[in-house]
């Protein structure tokens, strides 16, 4: 598992999937649009109870800034990927 990013640091939430596999997935097709900002990075896998099932809120930790995680969703936004900074 990753380790939780520094205090003050910014996630990229990159999508909430019904398996760790699909987790895994989706963490390595976010890093391989813009591997020069995701380089040093680290995973998120959450688990989430949602409806009666369970959902793997996956994101990308360990940005310095919220500018540096929005800067990098922008990147995944423009290759038509969806995620969002919290």
């Amino acid at each position: 598992e990753a380790a939780k990013p520094a205090a003050g640091g910014a996630v990229v939430q990159i999508g909430a999937v019904s398996s760790k596999a699909l987790a895994d997935q989706a963490w390595k097709d976010a890093v391989a649009v813009a591997p020069g900002q995701a380089a040093g990075k680290g995973k998120g896998v959450e688990p989430i109870e949602k409806n009666g099932g369970t959902l793997y809120r996956t994101s990308v930790t360990g940005f310095a800034s919220k500018a540096d995680a929005q800067a990098f969703c922008a990147k995944l936004q423009a290759a038509g990927k969806s995620c969002f900074v919290r």
